[in-house]
């Protein structure tokens, strides 16, 4: 049997052991619970029917994900879909009844409370709750956001939206993260409150920077998708598409896996809360990445650095789907041309800030594109374009040098007549890299800049041998020393902007 059929057999095993387990352990619970309605007081009563509820929740959603991969017919699958069916049947049957139940409980016991009032024995002294949400947004440590959540219900709802305000899925293997999305899965489908907390979701299989001998051969081989059963692209499909459904106010979502299957998961869904979209250093295409894009219709951020896949045409149908799309990351995407640029500012009239250059075959017309078509731009990452005429940046710097924020020039075509324009048209420059000079830009270009733009608070100047020593100093003291590298572009665009 091939590693990746291994592989693949081991994921399958551990989520039909890990629904069987859930299912085995509810049944008991739910009669207990059940049983329990009956005796308890209103506010137990309350509490029993949200915990039924989330129990019944979390094996639907189990057995469901479950299903695609039950596929073969040996003996022992064969008992567990037997056990998995059992219990789900018994759940749906009472989630039925609940409704009615549960009121006909309620009746009975309020007549109960009239005659044996239930008496409040315990007074919490709070402090306001706007004084608790600054306390809890202050915490950045998980295990005490936990312990605060375990305080009181004034705590716990001050501090459970900075708890699940961020989900980060992180392996070095697929089958890990795939896991992972399965059981948050059953969390929210548990607790559909904790959905609505999610502003941020990181998907990453592997490590930034990491070596080639840490890499999962499961995801790595060619013929990845080629060795996979139909039971488990439907699966994977399921686990995206049931987390949709749970997080309907996320903003941020983070998309670096190398399977595509996931990606189909976003056909037909909807995620009208997101802003901001990062598929960076993942091999994805526009057929990937437009189902994303298609159900993101108020996308305002898009990073596509290094998607080495994305076509000139490919390209155009993305940034149709996203005609609100204030910031576009996609240096290193080797196939755009000067034609992308153009119909990216005609089909997002609102960009302001574009990162571009790194491995790209673009001319001073792409600088022009941006010039005509990009009125309210405020942040150009253009770095390692030495083909670009300082005459045609001279021309861009004199449109919208009013509104730049942030600008980096690295490695450009750059002396000192277009750094003493920037100095006199970009009044409101706050960030500002110009590495890689060499000789050509001098201390008395660089004081002016420095003079002239008072809000000034990051220059990257590395490399540039004609600044003084005695400068380097000087700049080191105003603005540090210990700053990120501006090259590094749109992953700081929140921070720079």
């Amino acid at each position: 049997m091939p590693d990746d059929a291994i592989i693949l057999d081991e994921y399958k095993s551990k989520i039909l052991r890990e629904t069987l387990e859930l299912c085995m352990t509810t049944l008991p619970a739910l009669m207990e619970a059940t049983a329990a309605l009956v005796t308890g007081g209103t506010d137990k009563r309350a509490f029993l029917q949200g915990q039924i509820r989330s129990l019944c929740e979390k094996v639907i959603t189990a057995c469901e994900c479950c299903d695609p991969l039950v596929t073969s017919n040996d003996k022992r699958t064969l008992l567990w879909r037997q056990s998995i069916d059992k219990t789900r049947k018994a759940v749906d049957s009472l989630v039925q009844r609940l409704p009615q139940s549960t009121n006909s409980i309620n009746r009975w016991a309020s007549a109960a409370d009239e005659t044996n009032p239930a008496v409040s024995i315990t007074t919490y002294l709070t402090l306001p709750s706007d004084v608790l949400w600054h306390i809890a947004w202050s915490v950045r440590e998980h295990s005490n956001l936990q312990a605060l959540c375990l305080v009181s219900r004034s705590w716990h709802a001050a501090a459970a939206p900075r708890l699940w305000s961020y989900i980060g899925l992180r392996s070095g293997k697929y089958s890990q993260v795939c896991f992972a999305l399965f059981k948050l899965n059953l969390v929210l489908r548990g607790n559909p409150a904790i959905g609505a907390f999610i502003k941020e979701i990181e998907i990453r299989v592997g490590w930034e920077d990491e070596g080639e001998d840490d890499v999962d051969e499961y995801y790595r081989e060619a013929d990845f998708e080629l060795d996979l059963t139909m039971g488990r692209l439907m699966h994977d499909v399921l686990l995206v598409r049931t987390l949709l459904a749970l997080i309907p106010n996320v903003e941020t979502l983070h998309i670096h896996i190398e399977p595509m299957q996931m990606y189909g998961g976003f056909a037909g869904g909807s995620l009208p809360s997101l802003r901001h979209l990062d598929l960076s250093s993942s091999p994805v295409s526009e057929l990937n990445v437009v189902p994303v894009v298609a159900c993101c219709p108020n996308l305002e951020e898009l990073f596509l650095r290094d998607c080495t896949e994305i076509t000139r045409t490919g390209f155009v149908s993305i940034v149709s789907h996203i005609p609100h799309l204030r910031a576009i990351g996609i240096n290193g995407c080797e196939l755009l041309n000067d034609d992308s640029i153009h119909r990216l500012v005609e089909a997002c009239p609102k960009l302001e800030s574009i990162a571009l250059g790194y491995r790209q075959t673009l001319t001073d017309a792409s600088i022009i594109h941006l010039t005509s078509g990009a009125p309210l731009l405020q942040a150009l990452f253009l770095d390692g374009r030495d083909t670009i005429r300082e005459d045609t940046l001279f021309d861009l710097i004199d449109k919208v040098g009013e509104n730049l924020i942030s600008l980096s020039l690295s490695y450009c075509v750059v002396t000192d007549r277009l750094v003493h324009a920037i100095a006199d048209r970009c009044p409101k420059l706050q960030n500002f890299g110009l590495s890689g000079c060499k000789r050509e830009v001098t201390d008395g270009s660089i004081r002016r800049l420095m003079d002239r733009c008072r809000r000034l608070r990051v220059l990257a100047l590395d490399e540039n041998d004609g600044i003084s020593e005695e400068l380097d100093e000087e700049i080191v003291e105003r603005y540090g020393e210990d700053v990120p590298s501006i090259t590094r572009e749109f992953k700081y665009y929140r921070k720079w902007l």
